[in-house]
C-alpha cells in the first residue's frame, strides 16, 4: 500500500463521495473506486457502508482513518524535514550535457553563476547517445529528447535552430552543394545523430555516403573549423562563439529545422533545491540567448 492510497482513502473519507473525491485529486471517478476497492481487498475489510444513497464509514473504516491520518502527518513531517535540508544552496549538482554545450556553458553561463552561488560545486560527464536517457542518474541531464515514461521529468530550457556549416576553403576545393541531398558528395562530420532538413513542409532526411562520425560534438566542430568537412552546428552558437571560425552556412535556401534542449531528471517527491536554482538560472539564461537569435533573424 502506498502513501497515495492513503491519501486517496483520507479524501473519500472526508467528502464522504467518491465524485467529489476525484474532483478534488485530479483523478477520476473510477479511477478513486478502484484504489478504495484494492486498499479493501488488501485489508480484508470493508470501508465504506455503500447501501444508502450516501456512503458512509463503517466501525472498521473509522479505525482505519485514524492510523491513516497518523501515518500521513508523519510522512509529511519526515517531507518538510527534508524538505528544509534540501534548501540548502550549498553542495554538489552533476551535470550531463553536449559537450558543444558545456563549451557554451563554460564561457557565456558558469563563470556567473558560480560566482553567485560560490558554494555550489558542478561535477560534469559528457552525454552520449548510450547515455541520453537514464533513469538511475541522480543528477540533470541536458539533451535533445524527451524520456518516455514517468519516472523522468523534461523541463524545456531552449528552443533554437540549427544548419549546415564548412569554411570557405573546404567549399572552394570541394565545390558548394546547391541541396542538402547533394551532401552524399561530401565529407560530412557527424556528431553520432542522423541529419535532416525542410523540404515540402516536411522533415527528410539528408542523404549520407561519406562520413565521420564522433560522438564527441566538439570534436565535429574542430574538425569543421579545420575545413575536414561540413557539419550541422546550432545556428545560435556560430553566430556567438565561432564568428572568428571563418564558417559559412552551406545553403541560400536555409534547410535548418527547429530542435528543443530539455533539462531532464529524476521525478523525486522532493528535489534539491540547488537543483531547481539551477534549472531555473538555466532557463533565464537560454531565455536571453533565444530573444538574440531571434533579433537577428528579423
Amino acid at each position: 500500500m502506498k502513501i497515495s492510497d492513503l491519501e486517496i482513502y483520507s479524501c473519500v473519507a472526508h467528502y464522504l463521495s467518491f465524485t467529489e473525491a476525484a474532483h478534488k485529486l485530479n483523478m477520476t471517478q473510477p479511477g478513486v473506486s478502484r484504489t478504495i476497492k484494492n486498499i479493501e481487498q488488501q485489508l480484508g475489510a470493508e470501508l465504506f457502508d455503500r447501501s444508502g444513497t450516501k456512503i458512509a464509514l463503517t466501525p472498521g473504516g473509522e479505525i482505519f482513518l485514524q492510523s491513516s491520518r497518523a501515518i500521513l502527518q508523519q510522512y509529511q513531517s519526515s517531507v518538510n524535514q527534508l524538505n528544509s535540508y534540501n534548501q540548502e544552496v550549498d553542495g554538489k549538482i552533476r551535470l550531463r550535457c553536449m559537450s558543444i554545450i558545456m563549451s557554451l556553458l563554460g564561457k557565456a553561463f558558469f563563470p556567473g553563476f558560480l560566482s553567485k552561488y560560490p558554494g555550489i560545486q558542478i561535477e560534469h560527464q559528457s552525454l552520449t547517445d548510450q547515455k541520453l536517457i537514464d533513469h538511475d542518474y541522480d543528477g540533470i541531464s541536458i539533451c535533445m529528447e524527451k524520456p518516455d515514461g514517468q519516472q523522468m521529468i523534461a523541463h524545456r530550457i531552449f528552443s533554437y535552430q540549427y544548419n549546415y556549416y564548412a569554411t570557405k576553403s573546404y567549399l572552394a576545393k570541394y565545390g558548394w552543394p546547391s541541396h542538402p541531398e547533394e551532401l552524399n558528395q561530401h565529407n560530412c562530420l557527424l556528431g553520432g545523430r542522423p541529419w535532416f532538413y525542410s523540404g515540402d513542409n516536411e522533415k527528410k532526411p539528408v542523404p549520407l555516403s561519406k562520413q565521420l562520425i564522433s560522438t564527441s560534438e566538439q570534436v565535429v566542430e574542430t574538425l569543421c573549423k579545420e575545413g575536414v568537412g561540413i557539419a550541422r552546428l546550432p545556428v545560435f552558437y556560430v553566430n556567438h562563439y565561432l564568428s572568428d571560425a571563418n564558417l559559412v552556412p552551406v545553403f541560400d535556401h536555409n534547410p535548418h529545422l527547429a530542435a528543443n534542449l530539455f533539462a531532464v531528471y529524476k521525478k523525486q517527491k522532493v528535489q534539491q533545491y540547488r537543483k531547481k536554482l539551477l534549472i531555473k538560472e538555466l532557463t533565464d539564461f537560454f531565455d536571453q540567448v533565444e530573444k538574440t537569435q531571434l533579433r537577428r533573424m528579423v
